[in-house]
């Protein structure tokens, strides 16, 4: 049975290997078994893999499927103190091979990516869209170049937002309201003027939002009542 190493690239000068006493020096790889201290490749038994490193899921998927024997490689990064994943330990013929695969399907791929993006743009567009529509039916004052302005901020995709949260995505009214109040915050008040001259911290913040609350409910007010 095949020990379950984590394997590691050194981050420190120098570590020794806990059954040989070789030194294992900064960027090289050291294995790490439970209780039993630290391994060069030699001892640990990986001196014949490779490392394929990550960014590329297919490879990988394959390499790792034709290997009897492969590991995740880490690397400790100390800005964070956690563990980075930077590949996966395989054997080299299952690379190899794993290549070649790739490279004789890689415009079928190729094509199934962009067909998966374009299906994805054409997904994005349309929960824009019905974002927008929400936004008027709950706010039916709201003129309609501000319901797809508010749909495209709240629902940019990767940006963290409330239209990219779960209940967002079920047009649930608060979220509606949150991303409706957001806008009107920004377009409709001086609550960046404010900012802009107290600074960004959490406390200016907090009194620029005090101090633009009823101009913010007027418009809100106004728009809910059409």
């Amino acid at each position: 049975m095949v020990p379950d190493y984590r394997v590691y690239l050194t981050h420190r000068e120098k570590v020794l290997c806990d059954r040989c006493g070789k030194d294992v020096h900064k960027g090289n790889l050291i294995a790490l078994y439970g209780g039993e201290g630290a391994h060069c490749m030699t001892c640990a038994g990986m001196d014949d893999l490779v490392i394929l490193p990550s960014g590329d899921p297919a490879l990988t998927r394959r390499a790792a499927k034709l290997s009897s024997r492969k590991f995740p490689l880490f690397e400790f990064v100390r800005s964070i103190k956690m563990s980075s994943r930077k590949g996966t330990l395989v054997e080299p013929e299952a690379l190899k091979l794993a290549q070649k695969q790739c490279a004789e399907d890689a415009e079928k791929r190729l094509l199934k990516q962009e067909r998966a993006a374009e299906k994805r743009k054409v997904q994005e567009a349309k929960y824009r869209k019905d974002f927008a529509v929400a936004v008027l039916k709950q706010y039916p004052g709201c003129p309609e170049k501000n319901a797809h302005a508010i749909a495209a901020h709240a629902c940019e995709k990767y940006s963290g937002r409330v239209g990219r949260a779960a209940f967002a995505k079920e047009m649930d009214p608060e979220a509606i309201r949150l991303a409706v109040r957001a806008h009107i915050r920004h377009a409709f008040t001086k609550y960046d003027e404010l900012l802009a001259e107290m600074g960004p911290s959490k406390e200016s913040r907090r009194i620029a939002r005090h101090e633009i609350s009823d101009d913010l409910d007027t418009v809100e007010q106004k728009w809910a009542n059409g």
